[in-house]
């Protein structure tokens, strides 16, 4: 399967201490990849070089055939990079619906003109986004009527999809999902996975770092073992959760699956 993020020997230092060391993956086109290991890994660095976060010592990182290791962040979300953080990020004081619109990337947005001197135009895009951000609220499972409720409002839960419609509304090409499921009761992880594959199945790929390796057990259909900045290991993940040698470089002792 071709990979739609090629990450090519990576290395990454900080002073004295090397976070990545000759790291490569592939995140193919379709599916979920899993990026896991123990603490101190290297996955949270790996994962912000990708997404521009991070600027890499060596290496280099391709999306969509695009060489994109010296680019910013921001140049790549409108490539079609959608990141989300450890923190649910919504924004207080807003609605639901406001939340989701500041993930939407509209054609004209870098040239405030466009509302003086086409206002019909810039209005017909302001109803298309609003009927964006419905849909995306949809997708991940939540009704119309919760669109103007104040975020502030809902549940941890019900904020963390509020969160992903925000990624889902920018039109990605990948979703780049950081411990999505931290926080969350059992019933609200399996609600998210229901709603990451979902997304998966539509044709957007994703690749998330998480350190339970139940969840990732349960919605990736490959994944990628690190241990001290290095790929040690790519397989599904019940394989690799059976590999007693990367069990105990993970939890430091044999585990029983």
């Amino acid at each position: 399967m071709s990979a739609i993020i090629e990450v090519r020997g990576v290395t990454k230092r900080f002073g004295g201490i090397t976070a990545l060391s000759d790291a490569s993956i592939d995140v193919p086109e379709q599916g979920v990849l899993g990026l896991i290991g123990p603490n101190g890994a290297g996955k949270t660095t790996l994962f912000n070089v990708i997404s521009g976060h991070l600027r890499a010592d060596r290496g280099t990182v391709t999306f969509r055939g695009q060489r994109i290791e010296r680019r910013r962040a921001s140049r790549l979300a409108r490539l079609g990079m959608a990141r989300s953080w450890q923190d649910v990020g919504v924004l207080p004081g807003l609605t639901v619906l406001d939340n989701v619109l500041i993930g939407r990337r509209t054609r004209h947005s870098e040239y405030p003109i466009w509302g003086l001197v086409r206002w019909r135009a810039a209005r017909a895009e302001e109803r298309q986004a609003r009927w964006q951000a419905l849909e995306a609220l949809h997708r991940v499972g939540l009704a119309d009527d919760i669109a103007s409720a104040q975020v502030d409002d809902l549940a941890f839960a019900e904020q963390k999809l509020v969160a992903m419609a925000r990624l889902l509304v920018a039109e990605p090409k990948v979703l780049l999902l950081d411990e999505p499921a931290s926080g969350l009761d059992t019933d609200s992880v399996d609600r998210l996975l229901r709603v990451i594959g979902s997304i998966a199945g539509a044709g957007v790929p994703v690749l998330l770092v998480e350190h339970n390796l139940a969840v990732v057990r349960k919605v990736a259909d490959r994944a990628v073992f690190m241990s001290n900045g290095r790929v040690v290991a790519v397989d599904t993940p019940d394989n690799l959760v059976r590999r007693d040698d990367l069990i105990e470089l993970y939890f430091g002792s044999r585990w029983t699956t």
